[in-house]
């Protein structure tokens, strides 16, 4: 089965993980950061 031809190439992807999976200087990515904001807003409801 396919990926549909308007879902980004898996390099595309990859590439904008990395970055985004990179710690900061506190040693904490954005995606960690992300991740944590979300896991608080649930565990609200």
């Amino acid at each position: 089965m396919a990926l549909p031809q308007d879902f980004p190439k898996w390099e595309n992807v990859t590439y904008h993980y990395d970055i985004w999976a990179k710690p900061d200087e506190d040693e904490i990515s954005s995606l960690d950061k992300i991740w944590g904001n979300w896991l608080k807003q649930d565990a609200r409801k």
